[in-house]
């Protein structure tokens, strides 16, 4: 099991750990109209991006986030 990202998703990155507060993973407004191009050709109306927020804060709810989590943790023991 792995984590897809879209290679249009420029902007999204991952940070080193220098305190428990730094960003390990983001999506800009700009990463989303940039999907949004590319998969229906045009972008996102106001209305359109909050319902995609919270599209996006669904897909990455408790359930979603614990599999992703024992997956690192997994491959982290195989290592």
């Amino acid at each position: 099991m792995g984590i897809r990202v879209s290679g249009t998703i420029k902007n999204a990155y991952l940070c080193s750990m220098k305190q428990n507060d730094d960003i390990l993973f983001a999506i800009t407004v700009e990463d989303l109209q940039n999907e949004a191009k590319e998969r229906i050709g045009r972008n996102l109306s106001e209305e359109e991006i909050y319902i995609a927020k919270k599209g996006i804060e669904w897909g990455i709810g408790d359930i979603t986030l614990l599999a992703t989590y024992n997956t690192i943790f997994t491959e982290m023991i195989k290592a």
